[in-house]
């Protein structure tokens, strides 16, 4: 949207090189990969061509009025279970596997 579009213009600006790009609301959606991969889509050439480089994004889906995928892993037996289908999760001692 464009508040987002406007925030990244905003950080750019003040020299930020790397982001983490939270895709809010995926649990309106059910968690859905195809939504996510559409939201990411969407907003990385532009991301791209404000001159942030891809190794320098990092998506991750998330839920920020449950509090979900933020600061732990989801639970896969909880409201995030279809998130567990597709999202690498962190292995032992919190270090990160895939992403």
């Amino acid at each position: 949207g464009g508040q987002t579009r406007e925030h990244a213009q905003l950080v750019r600006s003040l020299g930020v090189e790397q982001l983490i790009v939270a895709v809010n609301k995926m649990d309106v959606v059910n968690w859905s990969q195809e939504r996510f991969q559409q939201v990411r889509g969407l907003l990385q050439p532009f991301l791209r061509g404000l001159g942030f480089k891809e190794g320098c994004l990092q998506w991750v889906p998330v839920s920020g009025s449950e509090g979900l995928n933020l600061w732990e892993d989801p639970d896969p037996a909880g409201p995030a279970q279809a998130l567990a289908c597709w999202w690498p999760t962190r292995g032992a001692g919190g270090k990160e596997t895939d992403w």
